[in-house]
């Protein structure tokens, strides 16, 4: 598994779900949602991903499962990542268990891959809701699918990542407390001493109560 900026995990291998008669060669009209699932998934097998996600997107709506399913996947390796995580979404309205399992895991990977655009300090708090999102997903993925190593190891990831931003946030504060102290600024920082310590023990009550 492997990780990028902020500890982002690409996620397993994306699954293209193919209903069995898609398989089945015969001849089909220009534009009907079969044949875009076709061309769809065969842009998917070649690596043009921005041609699989114009054809997908045609799929949808007369397969919300399996459709919206493989346009994420196609959305995600595009790097439309939020675009990915709402066509998981409707995805999930399958009564396909283990399609459900599956986009849940992936809407997980999807949310933690926006953190990589979330640079700025100023996004640090977008990324930690983020963070928490994606260990949901992955909870619900392990929950339908009990089984699943992956899902468990993204969790625990997901939760570390999370960590990391939440420290970061509360060692901001103190930086920006220090900094303002030294500038004669006392009564800002104070302001952001009192963040630092309020965030610190947001993380030692909510986010790590079991650091003893």
């Amino acid at each position: 598994m492997n990780t990028g900026k902020h500890g982002r995990m690409v996620g397993k291998s994306m699954w293209i779900g193919v209903v069995p008669w898609l398989l089945i060669s015969s001849a089909f009209a220009e534009d009907t949602p079969r044949s875009s699932m076709r061309a769809g998934l065969k842009a998917y097998e070649q690596g043009d991903y921005t041609n699989a996600v114009t054809h997908l997107k045609k799929t949808a709506l007369e397969f919300p499962g399996v459709g919206n399913y493989n346009l994420g996947n196609a959305q995600y390796r595009a790097g439309e990542f939020e675009a990915a995580a709402e066509s998981y979404t409707e995805a999930l309205r399958t009564s396909d268990v283990e399609l459900q399992a599956k986009a849940y895991f992936n809407r997980g990977a999807a949310l933690l891959a926006r953190t990589t655009a979330l640079t700025g300090q100023e996004q640090i708090g977008t990324a930690i809701q983020l963070a928490f999102e994606a260990m949901d997903q992955f909870e619900k993925s392990l929950l339908l699918a009990p089984d699943d190593l992956e899902a468990k190891q993204n969790f625990e990831r997901a939760g570390r990542l999370r960590l990391k931003l939440e420290y970061n946030l509360g060692r901001w504060h103190y930086d920006q407390a220090e900094d303002l102290l030294s500038r004669f600024k006392a009564k800002d920082a104070r302001t952001n001493y009192q963040q630092a310590r309020k965030q610190f023990n947001h993380i030692l009550e909510n986010v790590y109560p079991d650091h003893g």
